[in-house]
């Protein structure tokens, strides 16, 4: 995707990471492996790779932003979503390392 954005407009200025689903709504004993690794493949391993992907490409702009759109249970823990608290609270604290780094 980045690539693609970079051979068609020559950069990236702006990476928005949007994408999320709501998990498996159980709790965390009833929850099947199967649906924790699909949660967190997409809430948390997406931002992880979109944003590692253009933080190279800005690097080298020495310019751009990417902005995470996470939720208030990335601090705030509802019952019967461990994995998706898991996912949006790990998505804050990977937002914050991407800063420093």
């Amino acid at each position: 995707m980045i690539q693609n954005t970079v051979n068609e407009f020559h950069r990236v200025d702006v990476l928005v990471n949007n994408a999320g689903i709501s998990g498996a709504a159980k709790r965390i004993i009833d929850m099947p492996d199967e649906e924790w690794h699909n949660t967190l493949g997409v809430n948390l391993s997406g931002i992880f790779f979109c944003s590692r992907a253009a933080a190279r490409e800005m690097i080298q702009q020495k310019s751009g932003k990417i902005i995470h759109v996470l939720s208030t249970a990335s601090f705030q823990p509802v019952a019967g979503s461990g994995d998706y608290c898991a996912s949006r609270g790990g998505g804050l604290l990977l937002t914050k390392v991407l800063a420093l780094d």
